[in-house]
């Protein structure tokens, strides 16, 4: 690459940046913009709500699975190996958890 191109492709960033830059301050200043908020906010918190009931609805299975992570170290199992025959009702992809060493 010459020092030609190299210096347009400078040049490019910094236009790009500064455009980037420009727009970004636009949109934090823009008197419109109190709307944009007053509508995202109540939607990041129904957001937050729906991913907590999700966590909450998978945190047995959860507890299922570390609890036989914990069974097989007390075992004395030096490297424990998630065994989706044991969890059937799970309906888990045995292909999935194949051995890959």
């Amino acid at each position: 690459m010459s020092n030609t191109q190299s210096f347009s492709v400078f040049i490019d960033t910094i236009i790009i940046c500064s455009c980037t830059a420009f727009v970004i301050m636009l949109g934090a200043v823009a008197p419109g913009a109190t709307s944009v908020f007053s509508f995202s906010d109540p939607m990041m918190g129904i957001l937050a709500m729906v991913n907590l009931l999700a966590l909450a609805m998978l945190f047995p299975f959860a507890l299922r699975v570390l609890k036989d992570f914990r069974r097989q170290l007390k075992a004395g199992v030096d490297r424990p190996v998630f065994d989706p025959a044991k969890f059937p009702d799970l309906d888990i992809d045995a292909t999935a958890w194949t051995d890959r060493d």
